[in-house]
């Protein structure tokens, strides 16, 4: 959701989603910032017998998610400065 969000506000200039959920998607960037680098054992659709820890594929995808809530905070501010 934090992506399409994004991408959403990139192409329309319409902040109005990033808005309304920023406290959600600022909840999960921290959550992101805190699991990210370690992920806990997980299930993945990548591995179909057990979890698994330090998968990297959900760490690449965490920090792309945090890296999308740091865009979306600094699109929001350039947008709004003009």
């Amino acid at each position: 959701m934090i992506i399409m969000a994004l991408s959403y506000a990139q192409k329309t200039n319409d902040l109005s989603m990033i808005k309304q959920y920023f406290q959600e998607f600022d909840g999960w960037a921290q959550y992101l910032v805190a699991t990210t680098l370690l992920p806990a054992e997980q299930l993945s659709t990548d591995d179909f017998s057990k979890p698994i820890a330090n998968h990297t594929n959900l760490a690449a995808k965490g920090i792309i998610g945090i890296a999308c809530v740091l865009s979306s905070l600094g699109f929001g501010l350039l947008h709004a400065a003009g």
